[in-house]
């Protein structure tokens, strides 16, 4: 289901690439603007455990290519019942909070109000803390997490859209996010 949506996703977003925009202007579509990301998202985080994840940002446009602002994810998961009985209290709950920044490139070689394909880079900072289980037996804790990566979206207008993120982070190998974008 993933490799499909993808697929589709970057079919799009070279279909519209090419007649992009009808109506040029100099309009930044980033600038000034406040951005909410709501997705969700995969992570793995041992070799026998997967989470889901739920994830919002709030970022406001400083100029034509840059975005800063909040960002939270919240994953969840249970522990493979082979590990421990079922219903148990094996969960592990992981809540990701702090500031993020996004770079976006092609508002730096195209006209600034192109919008349709947003390919872009980003870095995370802030923390992860981890809410164990009471039959895991892990004291609960709190890490500092950076993500670095970079991500995808397209957007049908210049205040609505899907996107598509793969980052890079310190506490676990790679995360995954996906979802619908609002500017506005």
């Amino acid at each position: 289901m993933k490799k499909l949506f993808l697929t589709l996703l970057f079919i799009g977003a070279f279909i519209t690439s090419v007649d992009a925009q009808s109506k040029p202007s100099e309009n930044s579509f980033i600038k000034d603007k406040i951005s909410i990301n709501i997705g969700g998202g995969y992570q793995h985080l041992m070799p026998f455990y997967n989470a889901h994840a739920i994830s919002g940002e709030a970022l406001y446009g400083l100029n034509n290519w840059l975005e800063v602002g909040a960002v939270t994810t919240l994953y969840t998961g249970d522990v493979p019942i082979f590990c421990y009985p079922k219903n148990s209290g094996n969960r592990i709950n992981i809540f990701n909070y702090g500031i993020k920044g996004k770079i976006h490139f092609l508002p730096l070689i195209v006209n600034p109000s192109f919008y349709r394909v947003d390919i872009y880079g980003n870095i995370e900072v802030g923390a992860h803390s981890f809410f164990y289980g009471k039959s895991l037996n892990i004291d609960n804790r709190t890490l500092f997490s950076f993500n670095a990566g970079g991500g995808i979206g397209f957007n049908f207008t210049k205040s609505f859209g899907l996107f598509f993120e793969l980052n890079y982070s310190n506490l676990f190998s790679t995360t995954h996010k996906y979802g619908f974008m609002f500017r506005f």
